[in-house]
């Protein structure tokens, strides 16, 4: 073989001795670095968001304890009223007459006393005095019910609502004036889901938006978390009331649609939850979309409207044609009209009244208070009162929401879920 045959042969082989020897290098020899772990994925959680609605630092319904006609409303809807000041005056003239035949009585029986202690026995004078003590202490009674003809305002704010009118017979313990205290202002969360409800605490420091004013964020502070669970949109919630710690130059009103923004991160020991995502693929959770003021009101008067109007009802205790009206969208003039009643007509328990299928709608707004939300019991409240206090929320739907009958017991201080 010629040599330089022999010397290309050389060069191959050990071009294929050196590739071998690599490669058993590799597969043998050569240190093997780990396979990589995949790190455990650091998760945050995200801002939780819940819709809301703004409500009066305070708000009371005040009602009459007795029955009677509405003389003079001293106030009007806007107006600004401290504690004590006249809201409203019923016709009183049969309470003065009693108060003035009281009177005479005490005068009466004093004069007798008088006598009996001149000219009568130990045991006349005794029952004399007896007498004069009895006499005042109906003139007392007298004084009391005349003062309930007349009512004054229990708080400091402003006249939310003036539910009757003068010349209008009203029932003890209807709703006749809403007043709200308005010196500061607080949002109440409608949907926060149960399973956010576990990463915030009260006090915590939290971001409000408001749909009248967009382009404002608000600070505010959670002051209260609910207890008991709601249902809202078919979904389990805790309402969460906000106290807003500044507003600004903002001009606010009862109602009014909030979005809350709340950071778990703030609470000293945020539990994880649904809300909970990978860090890597985490993009930042958008703001709902602010809804027109109009819109959510269109929309509650869609859920109001969803009792069907039955042809007669059957009246409950405490329950007046206006209350009716409200709740069923019928004008009470023409409900009044359907049974020939007179305007000054007054329903009793048990009373069928016809519902006129073309009558003419309620002519103001049918929700008194946004709703769904919750309602501390007040003394002498009843399932009737209270709905009537929201207007377009049936007695049945309240007593369905709270697993209630009508026998049972309202008991002050006890809190209703209001659908």
């Amino acid at each position: 073989m010629p040599t330089k045959y022999r010397i290309i042969l050389g060069v191959v082989i050990v071009i294929i001795l050196s590739l071998g020897g690599y490669q058993g290098y590799q597969r043998y020899l050569a240190p093997v670095e780990p396979t990589p772990t995949p790190s455990a994925e650091v998760s945050r959680v995200v801002t939780i968001n819940a819709e809301g609605r703004v409500v009066p630092r305070k708000v009371v319904v005040q009602a009459l304890e007795i029955p009677g006609l509405v003389e003079t409303i001293f106030v009007d809807e806007g107006d600004l009223v401290v504690k004590g000041d006249r809201l409203l005056a019923l016709d009183a003239e049969s309470l003065k007459a009693q108060v003035r035949q009281a009177q005479a009585a005490v005068k009466g029986a004093q004069a007798q006393l008088d006598i009996v202690s001149d000219h009568g026995t130990a045991d006349q004078e005794e029952q004399a005095e007896a007498g004069v003590e009895q006499a005042k202490a109906a003139l007392e009674a007298a004084n009391i019910q005349l003062g309930k003809a007349e009512l004054s305002a229990s708080l400091q704010g402003e006249v939310a609502a003036v539910e009757v009118e003068e010349g209008q017979v009203v029932d003890a313990g209807m709703p006749v004036i809403i007043l709200a205290d308005t010196s500061s202002w607080r949002v109440e969360t409608l949907d926060l889901l149960e399973e956010d409800v576990v990463n915030i605490e009260v006090g915590q420091e939290v971001e409000v938006k408001l749909a009248a004013y967009p382009d404002r964020t608000l600070k505010g502070r959670i002051i209260e978390i609910a207890r008991r669970a709601s249902t809202y949109q078919g979904n389990v919630t805790y309402q969460v009331t906000v106290e807003l710690t500044s507003t600004g130059d903002l001009t606010l009103h009862w109602g009014m649609t909030a979005f809350v923004e709340i950071d778990p991160a703030e609470v000293g020991q945020a539990l994880p939850s649904p809300t909970v995502i990978p860090s890597p693929t985490v993009e930042p959770t958008p703001t709902p979309e602010l809804k027109n003021t109009s819109e959510a009101e269109e929309n509650s008067d869609q859920t109001a409207g969803d009792e069907e109007l039955p042809s007669s009802y059957v009246v409950r205790p405490g329950e007046f044609v206006y209350c009716l009206g409200r709740r069923f969208d019928i004008k009470p003039e023409d409900i009044l009209l359907a049974n020939n009643l007179p305007p000054e007509s007054q329903l009793y328990p048990g009373q069928v009244i016809q519902l006129p299928a073309g009558g003419r709608p309620f002519p103001l707004a049918r929700a008194l208070r946004p709703h769904p939300g919750k309602y501390t019991v007040q003394p002498g409240d009843t399932i009737n009162s209270i709905a009537c206090f929201y207007g377009d929320v049936s007695p049945e739907s309240i007593l369905r929401a709270n697993d209630f009958g009508f026998a049972e017991p309202l008991i002050p201080g006890q809190v209703l879920d209001i659908p």
